[in-house]
């Protein structure tokens, strides 16, 4: 699991036994400096050298952001997600990825 919860403060941190991974692609799409530990640091990571750079659509940021967010309502709230919200993330995802896709092969 690559975070604990502690429940009492309903704070989210970040297993530190868990260890850094580089995505193989990431120099490829310009994220060569990139070391990504948690969810949150790779959107974070793509909105500052991806968006912000202008070299993705920032639709795409807002998709991953608000995905991010239905994930830790799912997870960690112990708040269920609609099927409306759940339909719009699986479609957005779909999306992203082929947008995602797309933008990567074009950096080759």
């Amino acid at each position: 699991m690559a975070t604990s919860t502690a429940r009492a403060t309903g704070r989210i941190t970040r297993c530190p036994t868990r260890r850094a991974q580089r995505c193989p692609r990431s120099a490829s799409i310009g994220l060569e400096q990139a070391t990504i530990r948690t969810h949150a640091g790779l959107i974070a990571n793509f909105g500052l050298r991806l968006v912000k750079s202008g070299r993705v659509d920032p639709s795409l940021g807002r998709a991953l952001n608000r995905a991010h967010e239905v994930r830790l309502v799912a997870d960690y709230s112990g708040d269920l997600v609609d099927l409306q919200q759940a339909t719009w993330v699986v479609e957005t995802a779909a999306m992203f990825v082929d947008e995602m896709r797309r933008f990567v092969n074009s950096q080759a």
